[in-house]
């Protein structure tokens, strides 16, 4: 395996983990703000 392989392939897995990792932080923040009701939590995004 050459350099260059073994360093795409650890930022594409560094890429996704950042993208997984702020889908779930996101989720339940959105429910937290203030004056956002369950529909509307849902109604805003993904998620």
């Amino acid at each position: 395996m050459t350099a260059a392989l073994s360093v795409s392939i650890a930022v594409t897995f560094i890429w996704l983990g950042m993208v997984v990792a702020i889908s779930f932080l996101e989720a339940p923040l959105k429910f937290r703000a203030p004056g956002v009701t369950v529909p509307l939590g849902l109604g805003i995004g993904p998620g």
